[in-house]
């Protein structure tokens, strides 16, 4: 289904959460991007945020967008937002259980995953979106993520009303 997006002229970022996933995901999507005319923006590979910002505003309906939380956040409040129509969720916001916040908060709590990983990822999956649909004009969200149906369905009830997968 994304696929098909990128023959349409309209603007898609791709949030990813690290910046391996970004240059993975940039690898395998540049040659198809290029054959369908798009221009595929990679944060830290086509540039910095700055760039990749600039870039954006001069060319945002040719616009494949892929990166972080950083450039997410850069790219809402660049003039150009609302020509987002499509935007991918590669992984759900799960901090790893090596991060150093991550242990901090789960070294006195029984259940660390239910306690402190699920809320937290549902607050950062639900932030993500409210963002996204107060500065742009997306159309289609995707969830890549296989796990997305999991965990009792806590992400699919955390949707705001109206937000069609």
């Amino acid at each position: 289904i994304f696929l098909e997006k990128i023959g349409e002229p309209d603007a898609i970022f791709i949030l990813a959460n690290s910046n391996q996933a970004t240059e993975q995901f940039h690898e395998g999507m540049a040659g198809f991007c290029k054959s369908q005319g798009r221009v595929l923006l990679g944060q830290n590979i086509t540039g910095g945020i700055g760039k990749i910002i600039q870039r954006f505003e001069h060319e945002a309906e040719k616009s494949v967008v892929i990166g972080t939380e950083r450039l997410f956040q850069a790219v809402l409040k660049s003039e150009k937002n609302t020509t987002i129509k499509t935007f991918l969720l590669l992984r759900l916001p799960f901090y790893p259980a090596s991060h150093p916040l991550h242990e901090m908060h789960v070294a006195k709590l029984q259940n660390n995953f239910m306690e402190y990983s699920l809320p937290r990822a549902m607050i950062l999956f639900k932030k993500h979106l409210y963002r996204l649909l107060e500065h742009t004009s997306v159309e289609d969200i995707h969830i890549m993520d296989p796990r997305f149906e999991q965990y009792d369905r806590k992400f699919l009830m955390a949707l705001p009303k109206g937000v069609r997968l």
